[in-house]
């Protein structure tokens, strides 16, 4: 897949975003790309072996985390869709959009959302949610874009603010 980087790759803990791109051998044309967010710590840290261990390009043996459940980045990914912000890593872009700051700050506690769902939310106190899509598809989100024209209309008071997104763009390597 084409990965996205959240924070450069230049000691651990580092967090990621991986692009998982599934091939379906009865339909080699279907091709769907899935969103997995890690977070990679050193091989030994003491949190852990997380999801397995794994031998990184760059980084060499590391332990390699849900970043949905991990501490360390809960607060990277906060700080990432608190600032606007750009990260490019070859062809690969990552954009924060971001609408509201104000009630986002550093350290709030993260967690991860229990429920029985297809996506994976992180609640940040009682403050805001985090959501990631893990199915990606092309073009814009519509979640997105409904949340957004509503929060714009006279219902606006009665939703849950739009903080802001994220917004990737990468070569298909199909």
């Amino acid at each position: 897949g084409a990965p996205a980087s959240l924070q450069q790759v230049a000691g651990l803990p580092a967090v990621r975003f991986e692009i998982a791109e599934v091939v379906y051998p009865d339909d080699p044309d279907h091709v769907d790309h899935y969103l997995v967010p890690l977070c990679y710590r050193a091989a030994a840290d003491p949190a852990g072996p997380g999801l397995g261990v794994a031998e990184h390009p760059t980084l060499g043996p590391v332990a390699v985390h849900d970043a949905t459940a991990d501490a360390y980045a809960g607060d990277v990914l906060l700080r990432l869709v608190s600032t606007p912000q750009e990260l490019t890593e070859g062809s690969t872009r990552l954009q924060s959009q971001v609408l509201d700051t104000g009630r986002l700050r550093p350290g709030l506690p993260a967690r991860r959302f229990g429920g029985e769902q297809s996506n994976t939310s992180v609640m940040y106190a009682d403050v805001a949610m985090l959501k990631f899509f893990r199915r990606l598809e092309w073009g814009e989100n519509l979640d997105i874009e409904v949340h957004r024209e509503l929060a714009a209309g006279p219902a606006s008071e009665r939703l849950a603010a739009l903080f802001g997104w994220l917004r990737a763009e990468w070569v298909d390597f199909t």
